[in-house]
Formats: C-alpha cells, sequence, structure tokens
C-alpha cells in the first residue's frame, strides 16, 4: 500500500497543474485508485493513541481522499456520475471511521429530520420490493434509521445516489445487518455480501457483526470488526490471519469468505449458524477433522439423534409465537413446513420446500433446526441446469437447509403446534 500510496499523492499534486481539457480523465484514473487504497486501508485498525506514527498513511490518505472528493464534485457531466459516487461514499466512510480524535468525524445525536427523510426513502423502496410482505417499517428498522441519521454525510450521498439507496436498504432492510459496519466499512460490506454472509448473518444475529474497539498493551486501544468463529469473537479484517476450527481444522480468514463466495457451487466445510461460523459440513452431517483426515459424523440410531446437531438458531417464544404465528407454551413443539419463492408468480424456478423445527429449551426459548431435500451436485452454469432438468439425480437431507437464508427470495410457513411425544416421534420417523 506504501508504494502505491506515494504514487497518488505524485499525481494528485499534479492534478491541480494539470491543463482543464486533461483533468477529467485524469481525475476518473485518480479516483479508481484512490478508491483501491481506501478499500485496503479497512484491514489496518484505526488506532487511537497520540500521535499514531504506524498510521501516518491511513490518515494522510483521508486527507488526500478529502481533495480528491471536492475536486470531483465539480464533476457535473452526468456521464462521469456513476464513476464519482462509490468514490465519495467511501471517502465519507474514512472519516468517520477515522473519528475527530484523529481529525475524522463523530456521530452526532440522532437527528428526527435526517430520520424522516430516511423513513420516506425507505418506505418508498420497500413498496417497491415485490416480495416483502410486510411494507410498514418495524421497530428495527426505524432504529437502524435512526443510527443512520448520525452520519449526516452519508444521508446526503443516500438521497442522491438510488444504488447506494439500493445497496444500503437491501443491507438494513431485507438482510437486516447493521448500518454502522455499512457506513463505517464499505469494501468490508462488499465482500460480505458477494460471500453469501450477509443474508446468514441478519438471520442468526444481526449483532454478530461488530465494530468493537479493542486494547492491548503494545497497540493501545484500536478499532476492528468481528465476527463469532464457533463462539469467539475473531477479527475479520486481517485477511491473513489463521482461525483454529475444531477438529483442529485451520484457516485463513480470506479462505473462509471464499468458502461461502463458493456455495452456489460446493457446500464447503463451513456453515453460519447459532455459535457463528462454525465448521460444519451440511450435506455430511458432520465436522471435518484435520487430525483424523476424515469427517466426525453425527450418530443417526442415537433415539435423540438431533441433539448432536450444532443448533442452527436460538430463539424467544415471543419471536416463535410471531413467526409461526402460533400460541406456544415454551414447551410444546412447532413443526413448520417452509417454502420459498424468487417471483411473484406461480413460476416453477426458483421455488423450494423445506421442513422446520422448533424445538423448546424448556427455559422460555426455542432451538431451530431445517432440513430440506438437496442435490448432491449443483449446477455451475445455466447449460448444466437444463441438461439435469426432469433426470433423476443424487440428493441427500441438508443441515441446515441453505434456503433459510435466501433473504431474497419470499417465505412462508404453515405450522403445526405438537407435543413432546409427537415431536420426537417426527424426528425419529425422518
Amino acid at each position: 500500500m506504501k508504494k502505491i500510496f506515494k504514487k497518488v499523492t505524485k499525481k494528485i499534486s499534479k492534478l491541480f497543474n494539470t491543463k482543464e481539457k486533461k483533468k477529467i480523465p485524469t481525475l476518473l484514473g485518480l479516483i479508481h485508485e484512490m478508491e483501491q487504497l481506501l478499500d485496503s486501508s479497512e484491514g489496518q485498525p484505526v488506532q487511537f493513541k497520540q500521535t499514531p506514527s504506524s498510521q501516518f498513511e491511513i490518515l494522510a490518505l483521508a486527507e488526500g481522499a478529502q481533495l480528491l472528493r471536492n475536486k470531483a464534485k465539480s464533476l457535473v457531466n452526468r456521464e462521469y456520475i456513476p464513476q464519482i459516487q462509490q468514490f465519495l461514499f467511501k471517502s465519507v466512510s474514512i472519516q468517520y471511521r477515522l473519528e475527530a480524535v484523529n481529525g475524522g468525524k463523530d456521530p452526532i445525536t440522532v437527528q428526527s429530520a435526517q430520520v424522516n427523510i430516511l423513513k420516506s426513502l425507505a418506505k418508498k423502496w420497500k413498496e417497491e420490493q415485490a416480495l416483502l410482505e410486510n411494507k410498514a417499517l418495524t421497530e428495527n428498522e426505524i432504529y437502524q434509521l435512526q443510527v443512520t441519521s448520525q452520519y449526516p454525510e452519508f444521508v446526503e450521498l443516500v438521497r442522491q445516489n438510488g444504488e447506494l439507496i439500493g445497496k444500503f436498504f437491501r443491507w438494513v432492510i431485507r438482510d437486516k445487518n447493521e448500518a454502522k459496519v455499512f457506513i463505517e466499512y464499505p469494501a468490508l460490506c462488499e465482500k460480505i455480501i458477494a460471500s453469501n454472509l450477509s443474508s446468514r448473518i441478519g438471520r442468526i444475529n444481526s449483532k454478530d457483526l461488530k465494530v468493537k474497539k479493542v486494547t492491548n498493551s503494545e497497540c493501545g486501544t484500536y478499532k476492528i470488526v468481528t465476527l463469532p468463529f464457533e463462539g469467539i469473537d475473531r477479527n475479520i479484517l486481517d485477511g491473513d490471519a489463521i482461525v483454529t476450527f475444531r477438529g483442529n481444522y485451520k484457516m485463513s480468514i480470506s479462505d473462509v469468505f471464499k468458502v461461502f463466495e463458493d456455495k452456489d457451487l460446493r457446500i464447503g466445510n463451513l456453515e453460519y449458524l447459532a455459535l457463528g461460523i462454525t465448521n460444519w459440513n451440511c450435506h455430511k452431517w458432520g465436522f471435518w477433522s484435520a487430525d483424523k483426515n476424515a469427517f466426525e459424523t453425527i450418530d443417526l440410531n442415537h433415539r435423540q439423534w438431533w441433539q448432536q446437531l450444532p443448533v442452527f438458531e436460538v430463539i424467544s417464544r415471543e419471536s416463535a409465537q410471531q413467526r409461526y404465528r402460533q400460541s406456544l407454551d415454551g414447551q410444546s413443539w412447532c413443526l413448520a413446513t417452509s417454502a420459498t419463492r424468487g417471483s411473484a408468480s406461480l413460476d416453477y424456478e426458483n421455488t423450494h420446500a423445506f421442513l422446520e423445527v422448533a424445538v423448546p429449551f424448556g427455559d422460555g426459548r426455542y432451538a431451530i433446526y431445517d432440513f430440506g431435500k438437496f442435490a448432491k451436485k449443483f449446477p455451475a452454469t445455466f447449460f448444466e441446469g437444463v441438461s439435469i432438468f426432469c433426470h433423476n439425480l443424487l440428493a441427500t437431507v441438508s443441515y441446515p437447509d441453505g434456503n433459510v437464508f435466501y433473504s431474497h427470495r419470499q417465505q412462508t410457513f404453515h405450522a403445526f403446534v405438537v407435543d413432546e411425544c409427537q415431536g420426537k416421534a417426527a424426528m425419529e420417523h425422518m
């Protein structure tokens, strides 16, 4: 990054001496290079101490981005607007990420006027989404808009940028994730979305994805972003950091993202479950043991075999009642036949059905288990899909069923409340 940074700073100084007719192509090239630097800078934790020499580059980068941002704003030619809007967003993000103590900006108090603007935009966006049944803003959505109102420069960008509106509302409304992470770490969010993790995190627990300040004796206080890995929060900004899962299965953070990115082609040995990113193969019903070079699978002959499974999700009795639209006493089980569809019609494509089982813990909470039939091999291309249409394929029961994470599809349930004996009989039948 240091080498590229020096190169870009030289170009910025030259830009202000460039003749008018050459400014636009020079500026657009610089914007592209500066955006790459801003993306890379997210991997460097922001430090909070006096004159931190180790982060001189990131502080200078923020200043350079601000200079370039002021220059980019002068481009009124509509032809160039899409090329500069993402850069403008990232140049604002680094300011909020650094905070005022490092020469950036702090969030302000909740602004009711800004909240009302965001509410209006959010309601309009929800009305346009054919697969969203609830068009009213929920309590959590309003809270995320209140958080967003604390970042006035971001709100101003959202108002002017239709593409950014769509990305942001898909993040906070459809996928139910935290606004703060989106605003301060845009490149990381792009990676999370591309890796099929955005909807997974939002489905299990949106608060799993956290911006945290931590302190140690070497670096003092610094800011990172974490996700739980088998119950332990780990910094996901450092792609080279190695995580050790159960079974002594080791993988870098970058490789973890790659496993989830490839989910559409291969199931992989990781899934996002109640304890976060977990060593679990959904088709094998087991975890990979590097020590044994084999899968450690559950014993399906056990009378209560499901208790060996890592829990997919944990929800309260109130949440279960709201989801299944049934009265639950915290002791009864709930079996829900579930279906998803990708269009608001009877089109057979992008549809799927599976079973969701809510098992009471006995303390007012429910453990959720999702099971569905899946082909063992996924078609990688359109032509592969056509070639297997109406053919018999080897299949398996997947746990969990991947469709439970499909926030881009409409999902519905037909639920049955049963007692403990009936619930166990249903599991034994399965």
